[in-house]
C-alpha cells in the first residue's frame, strides 16, 4: 500500500522513496471514506443500486499526496520517480471514479487528500 506509506514512513522520521509512478493519475480511495460509504449505504432509506463506486472524484498524482503530508510533516523526506505505474506489473488500469449516484442515494462524500492525512496522523498519534 503506497499511501500509508507515504505518511507513515514520514511520520517515524524514515525517508520514503517510490522509484515509479510519478506520471501516474488515479482515483485514490481512503480507508475513512470507503468506512463512511459502507456505513451511508447500510443505513440507506431508499431503495439501493446492486452496486456503487466510491472514491475520491479527482485524478490525483502521487506527489499530491506527498504535498499534503508535506504540509503536516514539512521536514518529511519523500521521492517520487517518473513513470505511468506505482505498481511495477501489468496490468495497470488508471481510473476516476464517477460516484454521484453514492452521493445521491446515500450521502456519500470523500474527503480531501489532507483530510485524509490528517485522519491517519490522529489515528496513529503521528506514527
Amino acid at each position: 500500500m503506497i499511501f500509508p506509506r507515504l505518511i507513515e514512513q514520514p511520520a517515524l522520521g524514515n525517508p520514503v522513496k517510490i522509484d515509479q509512478g510519478g506520471d501516474a493519475v488515479d482515483d485514490f480511495l481512503y480507508y475513512g471514506d470507503l468506512a463512511q460509504a459502507l456505513v451511508r449505504c447500510c443505513f440507506a432509506a431508499g431503495p439501493l443500486l446492486p452496486f456503487y463506486h466510491v472514491g475520491s472524484g479527482q485524478g490525483l498524482q502521487l506527489k499530491d499526496l506527498a504535498k499534503a503530508v508535506l504540509n503536516r510533516l514539512p521536514e518529511a523526506q519523500i521521492e517520487i520517480g517518473p513513470g505511468p505505474a506505482f505498481i511495477p506489473r501489468p496490468p495497470n488500469y488508471h481510473c476516476v471514479l464517477d460516484f454521484s449516484a453514492a452521493r445521491r442515494d446515500f450521502g456519500y462524500e470523500p474527503g480531501s487528500p489532507q483530510e485524509w492525512v490528517d485522519s491517519f496522523l490522529a489515528r496513529t498519534n503521528g506514527r
